[in-house]
């Protein structure tokens, strides 16, 4: 049976993946082979061998293959996936929705057109998330509790269960206070705000983030991807009004998060389509010049704070 899974995250897949296997089987009884096709050392031998080949065993083969878009071997893992036998349980997961119909992986696994689609968490629905498994993992939470959760925790299910059920292991009742301790602001949030600083010119706000940030032991190479993904989202808002668009076609075309894509059009709201290419540009530079060994990391991210809000 062969099942594409299409979610805003890699965890999204992987979750959704082990409900469906769980319907007819105990995960324990099942013998799972994991493939993420983004890896450069992904074994594609091996998940053609297991596409292609009989189980001598009585556990269900169940095959998850992480996609990424024009793969080398794509034609080979493609005739595989055709051409495996019925009782083999085979999921490709693609991330976001970007993938084209016409990639041999895509065309072999929606041959039974069995497609399921995770969407993405919204303000929302992260609350009903995070009251169900908290109801879940018996942790008792208040409105407040709640709405802090809510505030700093990121849309990643897998990510929000991990922290309910380290509440869960608090032995006493949970104030509010012990659970700021327990429960931190995510790291992106944080680089969300410092994009904002940086966006309004303001250095003050700018060096108060990061120098939060670096009580948290946050190495600067943690926060570069993070806003780097950010202002290329800006970059290509941006581009997109330029053509005439609406922020919902926008949306509908990035399938970006939607907490993730609504901070990034506020933030355009400070900036210019030009003073964020060329931050991305410093950016990129300042991560190539650290990775070289050319620059200290964290003199160089301190320089950049400081050349961006000129």
């Amino acid at each position: 049976m062969k099942t594409l899974i299409i979610a805003p995250s890699k965890s999204d897949i992987i979750d959704s993946i082990k409900k469906d296997v769980s319907i007819k089987h105990k995960p324990t009884e099942v013998d799972w082979f994991f493939y993420d096709l983004s890896e450069n050392d992904v074994d594609v031998l091996d998940l053609i061998h297991q596409c292609i080949s009989l189980s001598m065993f009585d556990m269900p083969r169940v095959i998850t293959i992480l996609f990424s878009s024009g793969h080398k071997s794509a034609v080979d893992i493609g005739q595989a996936i055709q051409y495996m036998d019925d009782s083999i349980l085979c999921y490709v997961g693609v991330e976001g929705k970007k993938f084209a119909s016409t990639d041999p992986i895509i065309t072999a696994i929606k041959q039974e057109n069995r497609i399921k689609e995770v969407q993405a968490l919204t303000l929302k629905s992260k609350q009903e998330t995070i009251q169900s498994l908290a109801a879940q993992h018996n942790v008792k939470l208040s409105s407040k509790h709640i709405e802090y959760l809510t505030q700093v925790l990121s849309f990643d299910r897998h990510q929000i269960e991990s922290e309910i059920i380290k509440c869960s292991t608090y032995p006493h009742d949970l104030s509010l206070e012990i659970l700021k301790t327990l429960v931190r602001p995510q790291m992106s949030d944080s680089v969300f705000e410092l994009s904002k600083a940086i966006m309004r010119k303001d250095l003050n706000q700018s060096f108060s983030l990061y120098y939060d940030l670096m009580l948290l032991k946050v190495d600067p190479l943690a926060i570069i991807p993070i806003l780097g993904w950010q202002l290329r989202l800006m970059l290509q808002i941006f581009e997109l009004k330029e053509r005439g668009m609406s922020y919902s076609t926008m949306n509908q075309i990035l399938n970006e998060n939607p907490y993730a894509f609504d901070k990034a059009v506020e933030y355009t709201r400070f900036a210019s389509h030009q003073s964020v290419k060329q931050l991305l540009m410093m950016l990129s530079a300042l991560d190539v010049s650290i990775k070289q060994g050319k620059q200290d990391k964290k003199i160089g991210f301190e320089r950049f704070l400081l050349e961006s809000v000129r």
